[in-house]
């Protein structure tokens, strides 16, 4: 019995693997469920049904299909910063060559900064002095 368990994980774990595959390439939950399907060589399935399975698929591997999107979006901006560096040098064209230099100069300058943070005797301060100047322009009105 505890053979026909692990069988059984062992094919969920490589199902996952095939819908998780699937699904970042293509954005498609009943595609990437058909998919993981038959690439475990499954065919006899209802795929009147793929949909309902593939959203439930879907939300059991969300969290992971979230994470590996993050390290994909990773992967790819350093990819991209590398074909900005090649075509910056060793393009033929000099308007190709001032494009991608200006390209990675202007995600440099993009780059979002860090704000202070404040402690929470600095808020307070900031709340009273907002209240002050509304109750002094609400007192101005009448």
């Amino acid at each position: 019995m505890g053979e026909v368990v692990e069988i059984q994980k062992k094919k969920q774990g490589e199902m996952d693997e095939y819908f998780i595959e699937h699904y970042m390439v293509h954005n498609n939950q009943t595609d990437a469920y058909i998919y993981a399907k038959r690439m475990l060589g499954i065919d006899d399935f209802k795929e009147e049904y793929a949909k309902q399975y593939g959203y439930s698929l879907f939300k059991k591997l969300r969290a992971e299909i979230s994470e590996r999107l993050d390290e994909a979006e990773v992967e790819d901006a350093a990819l991209s910063r590398n074909v900005l560096r090649k075509l910056a040098v060793e393009a033929e064209s000099e308007s190709v060559q001032v494009t991608a230099a200006k390209e990675l100069a202007r995600k440099r300058i993009e780059r979002p900064s860090v704000k202070k943070s404040k402690d929470v005797a600095e808020l307070d301060a900031e709340i009273k002095s907002i209240n002050e100047q509304l109750k002094e322009y609400s007192d101005g009105k009448d």
